[in-house]
């Protein structure tokens, strides 16, 4: 809760009108808060990779979130992910290759794009993260 006061305050702080911070499971989000077709950029920045495979039903990206991410990307639009876990992060790749929605882009992170606060943690470290771009397919 304490990152979502942060952002929430940063906010307010920058003025930014076009933020909305919600704090809530982001599937359900999607399932009952989303029309279809309504978004442009979905971005999973970090998500928890829940390790022990007795843990990976609690991961956040499954079968049903990257359905519901599919419902609600318009066409063209794009999915990106960045973890530092390799093992998550082909775990990924495969469940979003599987649901035959998405076709994966390559991707370099354009230096515009604003380095999160684990990803700055993670390059001071030397720890390689991976990163990947995927859109949703027209029809």
């Amino acid at each position: 809760m304490s990152r979502v006061r942060k952002i929430a305050s940063k906010a307010r702080r920058l003025n930014l009108k076009n933020l909305r911070v919600l704090h809530c499971c982001w599937e359900q989000f999607l399932l009952r808060h989303c029309l279809p077709s309504t978004v442009d950029e979905i971005h999973i920045l970090f998500p928890d990779p829940w390790p022990k495979r007795r843990h990976h039903k609690r991961r956040s990206i499954k079968t049903a979130v990257i359905q519901a991410i599919a419902n609600v990307l318009k066409p063209n639009g794009i999915c990106r992910l960045l973890t530092d876990n390799r093992e998550y992060f082909l775990w990924s790749e495969k469940l979003f290759h599987l649901s035959g929605y998405f076709e994966e882009k390559p991707l370099s992170l354009p230096s515009e794009y604003p380095e999160s606060l684990f990803q700055k943690r993670f390059k001071e470290r030397g720890i390689l993260c991976y990163h990947a771009l995927w859109t949703k397919k027209a029809a």
